[in-house]
């Protein structure tokens, strides 16, 4: 299953199975329910989906994003069509959207959630930089970022963006493999916040090298979680105290299957939050 993410103490996880299955899960209170099945589905070859988890603060409700794009034509072009499922209501309804660009997801979920909101790193058809999509809940729409080309640095690796992250209750990336204008190669990871005004990139630290590890993301606090190549253990870095920690986990006796395992980053707080019979107020 996939770990979409946690909002207040509730846990939104999916499956592909026959349909799309999502589960709203309380780890505090064991309460996990059921999500009926969406009514937009599609073949492989037709297209692709993504899931999103989000807090509708104006009416206190928690609601689950289906997004989904079908190849059209002959162009082959993904146009987005969105379901969103409430759980004051049960029932998922087909949202109208407007997007100037067709774009398409890189994840079947989304990549983090900052303050109730999931956001997305995506490609617009005919532009080969990453862009940053997010949903705001309240208008039911969707809204672009800025492209992640912070300047001066240019792009030496495939993805740059190697991680979209929840910073401080901020949209951020963390990237790696940057060469400055003035030729002194520059192996490290960098973390990127957006601006308030959605406009531009600053960074906020850096690290490395990173030539020798695997991002799996970070904390609110900018705990950066990494995995090294050819290792079976997790480790944690401080960047403020420049500290590396190793993480333990029942995996690590499981040499052999641990490179089978997937390992996603979620920022959760246990709560009270009922599901069962939840009702807006």
């Amino acid at each position: 299953m996939d770990l979409v993410g946690s909002i207040n103490g509730l846990v939104c996880l999916t499956s592909k199975t026959d349909g799309l299955v999502s589960i709203l899960w309380n780890p505090a209170t064991k309460d996990c329910v059921n999500i009926p099945t969406p009514n937009l589905k599609f073949l492989p070859n037709q297209g692709g989906y993504s899931i999103g988890f989000c807090f509708d603060s104006l009416r206190n409700d928690y609601k689950i994003l289906n997004v989904v794009w079908f190849n059209e034509d002959m162009e082959l072009r993904p146009r987005p069509r969105v379901e969103l499922y409430s759980v004051s209501t049960d029932c998922w309804r087909e949202i109208e959207i407007e997007v100037e660009t067709p774009f398409e997801y890189l994840s079947t979920r989304c990549d983090t959630i900052v303050k109730g909101e999931p956001y997305w790193s995506a490609y617009f058809h005919g532009d080969p930089f990453v862009n940053v999509v997010w949903f705001d809940v309240d208008k039911e729409v969707f809204r672009e970022g800025p492209q992640f080309l912070p300047e001066p640095f240019v792009c030496l690796q495939e993805p740059f963006v190697e991680c979209l992250v929840n910073f401080e209750n901020s949209v951020a990336v963390l990237a790696s493999a940057v060469w400055p204008p003035e030729g002194k190669w520059e192996d490290k990871i960098s973390l990127w916040v957006m601006e308030d005004d959605s406009s531009s990139w600053s960074m906020k630290f850096s690290a490395g090298p990173s030539s020798f590890m695997t991002l799996v993301g970070c904390s609110k606090k900018g705990e950066i979680l990494f995995r090294l190549f050819g290792e079976h253990v997790l480790q944690l870095y401080n960047p403020k105290s420049q500290e590396t920690f190793n993480i333990e986990t029942d995996l690590e006796g499981l040499r052999i299957e641990f490179e089978k395992f997937r390992f996603q980053v979620s920022n959760y707080t246990a709560s009270l939050v009922p599901i069962r019979g939840f009702k807006a107020s």
